[in-house]
C-alpha cells in the first residue's frame, strides 16, 4: 500500500491510506471510511449506528468536512442497525450541511434501515437512493 500511516486518538484507531481518506474502527464494532471527491464527502459505515458510536462518528465527520464541501453522502448499504440516536445523527448532519447551502444523500439503506427511515418519515427530509428492485422478467414471457 502507498502512504499508509496508523495513529490513535483515545480508543479510536485510524488507518490513513492517503491524505484524503480515513478508515477507523469505533466502539460497538463499527468501521467507518471517510473520504472526499471534489466537494463531496463520502461516509461509509459498516455495522450498527447507535448511541455507542454516534459521538465518535459525529466528531470524525465534522472534523473531515471542509468549508467548501457541499454534499455529504452516507452509504448505508453495510449498516445493519440504526437506533434513535443514529436518526438524530443523520438529522444533525442535515442541519450542518443545509447551513452551508449543501445537502445530505443517504445511499442504499438495507431493508430494515430503509423501513425505519420510512416509518419515521425521515426519508422525506433527505435524498435517498435505493437499490433498484430486482426484476423477474417482463409480462411478455407469460403471454
Amino acid at each position: 500500500m502507498k502512504n499508509v500511516c496508523m495513529y490513535s486518538i483515545g480508543n479510536v484507531k485510524f488507518l490513513l491510506i492517503d491524505p484524503s481518506a480515513h478508515v477507523c474502527s469505533l466502539k460497538g464494532g463499527l468501521i467507518i471510511k471517510i473520504y472526499r471527491d471534489n466537494k463531496t464527502v463520502y461516509v461509509k459505515p459498516k455495522g450498527a449506528i447507535s448511541f455507542l458510536t454516534i459521538n465518535e462518528i459525529k466528531k470524525q465527520v465534522y472534523d473531515f468536512i471542509n468549508a467548501d464541501d457541499t454534499v455529504l453522502v452516507m452509504d448505508l448499504s453495510k449498516v445493519d442497525f440504526i437506533d434513535s440516536s443514529g436518526i438524530g445523527l443523520l438529522i444533525s448532519f442535515l442541519k450542518h450541511m443545509k447551513k452551508r447551502g449543501g445537502k445530505v444523500v443517504l445511499e442504499y439503506p438495507k431493508l430494515g434501515v430503509q423501513k425505519l427511515l420510512e416509518m419515521t418519515r425521515i426519508d422525506q427530509l433527505f435524498e435517498v437512493k435505493k437499490k433498484p428492485e430486482p426484476t423477474t422478467g417482463s409480462w411478455q414471457e407469460f403471454l
